[in-house]
């Protein structure tokens, strides 16, 4: 059963869990359910910035949901899947350009270097690279948080 925690930074740094669901699967509607109904309890006031694990389908519903919200995808999760060619691949695209301009000039050059072009992933990846790539979210305030952490080590008190 899939576990959806809610969690935040006060301004002492220190997590807040505004709130928590356990989820019947991980289907579309039921996250579009989920991100609903929390708005709603929210007063409709979502955050700036909403750092999630990585996968696709989260971002359209949030996109939808919450259109005046940055979201993220965490390195961590986007490394989780990996083989060492791959996780080779996207180390230097995750220690963050200063520019866009300089993210894509690493990134053809990454492809060509690695032959990594019809490499599917990496392709989701470059699609995705507005939620993960520094250079694309060097102006979004994340109260210093890089990963999902916070989230996960709630999730720990529920197991």
């Amino acid at each position: 059963m899939p576990f959806a925690p809610f969690v935040g930074v006060n301004h002492h740094r220190q997590s807040i869990v505004f709130g928590v669901a356990l989820l019947e699967d991980e289907m579309e509607a039921t996250f579009t359910w989920l991100f609903e109904h929390f708005l709603h309890c929210m007063f409709d006031m979502l955050r700036t910035a909403i750092i999630t694990g990585q996968f696709q389908k989260c971002f359209q519903i949030l996109d939808i949901v919450s259109a005046h919200s940055t979201s993220k995808s965490m390195l961590w999760s986007i490394y989780n899947p990996c083989d060492l060619v791959t996780m080779t691949f996207m180390k230097p695209t995750s220690i963050g350009q200063k520019t866009i301009e300089d993210f894509e000039a690493m990134w053809l050059d990454l492809n060509e270097k690695y032959d990594q072009k019809g490499n599917c992933w990496i392709q989701n990846m470059y699609n995705l690279r507005a939620h993960w790539a520094k250079s694309f979210l060097k102006d979004t305030f994340f109260a210093g948080m890089t990963t999902s952490g916070r989230s996960e080590s709630i999730h720990s008190f529920s197991t």
